[in-house]
């Protein structure tokens, strides 16, 4: 005889099934709307920041045409954002006009918002009101700015100002200044440091002769003041700016130097100028395989007697350092791959392997 509770539950099971099965079904057609609705909203929003862009570009193409006398007024952050944006890629024909439209901002009512997004509890914000001032290209800002990224304590807002302050260096004193807060900061990766030093140098050499920023740049590679991770990507950011004027300095400085991380930026930043010199010549004779391997990559502009040299370390114990030499080798272009098919039937077998290689893969 069945009972009651026997005959009820099977419905009961099921009504709660179909219900899960409900509400499920209407969280998932809820969340693809909100997803719809989001990415609309995502698209209205871009397409209004490229049209107010666009409007701020034909103001600055009026102004400086002569049609107006000024830009219009920023109502918001976001507007303030349109009009930098504007300006970092307006073609400006030359320094008085950047500056006449610079000018021509400065009394509108987009710095004041922009200072006062730096005040935002929002770090995003504050990156985004810096990137502005980084398109807006004012050097009158760079000790507002400079003095902001003292006292900020996010460490990726205040490399967004360091960022910033790049682009507005226009004197010596302002890039060792500079130089000084950001090695205040050893958590800021050694390639951050290199990026926006190369940046620096080149505003310093947008707004100074040669032979100041040549002077600068020595001074600070002298000073006992840098740590050594500065002064790597100090001279990082010359080789990778081809700044041959201070290849003297580099070399000097690196050979005085005990420092692991000085002399191996100081071989990659010859490798990058194209230059060779003794100093990556002894770099073959370290005992540090890093060190080797560095001096073998960066000795491919260097004559062919280093050739011999390479091909010695095709037996090395070390994979990283007998790739590096049989990768080099093949780049030479006079006895390189004569060496690395010697090697092929030598009696160590580390050489035989990997000349082997190097030429399969040539």
């Amino acid at each position: 005889m069945h009972t009651l509770d026997s005959l009820v539950s099977p419905y009961i099971v099921v009504w709660l099934l179909r219900g899960i099965i409900v509400v499920f079904a209407a969280s998932l057609a809820a969340l693809f709307l909100g997803l719809g609705l989001h990415k609309r909203h995502v698209l209205r929003v871009a397409r209004s920041k490229e049209e107010k862009t666009l409007f701020y570009a034909g103001e600055l193409v009026s102004l400086c045409a002569g049609s107006i006398a000024s830009v219009a007024e920023p109502h918001d952050f976001r507007e303030a954002l349109c009009l930098a944006r504007a300006f970092g890629s307006f073609p400006f024909h030359d320094a008085a006009e950047m500056s006449k439209v610079q000018g021509a901002i400065a009394a509108t009512k987009a710095i004041p918002i922009l200072k006062d997004a730096l005040s935002s509890k929002d770090w995003g914000v504050r990156c985004r009101a810096l990137g502005a001032f980084a398109d807006l290209r004012d050097p009158s800002y760079f000790e507002y700015l400079l003095n902001f990224a003292e006292q900020e304590e996010v460490v990726r807002v205040f490399g967004s100002c360091l960022s910033a302050c790049a682009f507005l260096i226009q004197e010596s004193g302002q890039f060792q200044t500079f130089s000084l807060l950001l090695d205040k900061r050893p958590v800021l990766s050694a390639s951050y440091d290199e990026g926006v030093l190369r940046t620096a140098i080149r505003s310093l050499l947008a707004r100074s002769d040669l032979a100041t920023v040549n002077r600068i740049m020595r001074d600070c590679l002298f000073s006992e003041t840098f740590s050594a991770q500065y002064k790597a990507a100090l001279i990082n950011a010359i080789g990778k700016e081809k700044f041959t004027s201070m290849t003297d300095a580099v070399i000097d400085y690196s050979r005085a130097s005990e420092v692991r991380i000085i002399r191996i930026s100081a071989m990659r930043a010859l490798h990058n100028m194209r230059i060779c010199d003794d100093l990556i010549c002894r770099g073959f004779k370290s005992a540090d395989p890093v060190i080797q391997l560095v001096a073998i990559r960066s000795s491919l502009y260097c004559n062919a007697a280093v050739e011999q040299q390479i091909a010695g370390f095709l037996a090395s114990p070390h994979f990283d350092v007998r790739f590096a030499a049989a990768m080099t080798l093949v780049k030479f272009p006079s006895g390189g791959r004569e060496l690395l098919q010697r090697a092929r039937t030598c009696a160590d077998p580390f050489a035989t392997d990997m000349a082997e290689f190097a030429l399969t893969m040539d």
